[in-house]
């Protein structure tokens, strides 16, 4: 049984999040392209809107795939923090990449924090900086979602053959 740390992600176990599901039954070749694919597309898409979308088809595959909602509501709590991070990062202090990103001289203010305060202050939060770290939220989710997807479907076995199929030395393969 399960140990009571307190913690959420020691509360899951492999058995739990791998279930027999349509997506498990995929070809291990089918994923790596799909994982491969959707890795390449998430680093190069630069457009939150479309970066929503691809987030969107992920995690509509992992709940297909038998990815626990325990396990995705525990990975969505744990980078919570690192989220919030991503946004005030890109929304303050990552100006000039955004000007380079945007073509602009200036970026537009969203808001402004008060020059008094200690450290912090008069730091301006931009409208494109904020849109930038959303975008890079979405890369990260995509990126944190196709791994359980991956993993949780795909059985040792059938990755070493699936690779042993795709003309991969058995020696790698099994590595």
């Amino acid at each position: 049984r399960h140990r009571q740390t307190g913690d959420a992600m020691s509360d899951l176990s492999f058995d739990q999040l791998a279930r027999d599901s349509v997506f498990a039954r995929v070809d291990v070749r089918a994923k790596l392209a799909l994982v491969g694919g959707a890795t390449c597309i998430t680093l190069l898409w630069d457009r939150p809107l479309l970066q929503l979308l691809l987030a969107t088809f992920v995690l509509v595959l992992c709940v297909i795939g038998g990815v626990s909602y325990r396990y995705l509501l525990s990975m969505f709590r744990v980078m919570f923090p690192f989220y919030v991070i991503l946004i005030l990062t890109h929304g303050f202090f990552n100006v000039q990449y955004v000007k380079s990103l945007t073509g602009r001289a200036a970026l537009t203010p969203l808001f402004q924090l008060p020059a008094a305060w200690w450290l912090v202050g008069g730091g301006t939060m931009t409208h494109e900086g904020f849109w930038f770290g959303i975008n890079a939220i979405l890369k990260t989710v995509t990126l944190t979602l196709l791994a359980p997807l991956f993993i949780f479907t795909t059985s040792v076995d059938s990755l070493i053959a699936g690779l042993v199929q795709a003309r991969v030395p058995y020696k790698i393969a099994f590595i």
